[in-house]
C-alpha cells in the first residue's frame, strides 16, 4: 500500500460511518494496518505547509546590481 492509496481509502472509511473495526473487515484489512497508515498520513499532513508566500521580483534591469542578496527560506535553505 502507498500513501496515495490510503488516502483513498481513507477517505471512504469517513464517507462509510462505520467504525475502523467494521471499515477493516468489509475491506478485508487488518485494524492495525489501518492504524499503521492512518499515522503515516497524519505525519505527512504536519509537515505540509499551510500555505505558500508569492515571492515577487524587480524585471527592471536597472534595479538590480552584481551583488548577490540571499533569500532565507529556512534554516537549511537558502537562494542566492
Amino acid at each position: 500500500m502507498t500513501l496515495t492509496t490510503f488516502k483513498r481509502l481513507y477517505k471512504d472509511y469517513q464517507e462509510s460511518g462505520l467504525n475502523i473495526k467494521d471499515f477493516c473487515t468489509n475491506q478485508d484489512l487488518a485494524p492495525s494496518t489501518f492504524y499503521y497508515w492512518r499515522n503515516k498520513l497524519e505525519e505527512a499532513l504536519a509537515h505540509e505547509p499551510d500555505s505558500f508566500v508569492p515571492l515577487e521580483f524587480d524585471s527592471n534591469p536597472l534595479a538590480t546590481n552584481n551583488q548577490s542578496n540571499p533569500v532565507h527560506l529556512s534554516s537549511r535553505v537558502s537562494l542566492l
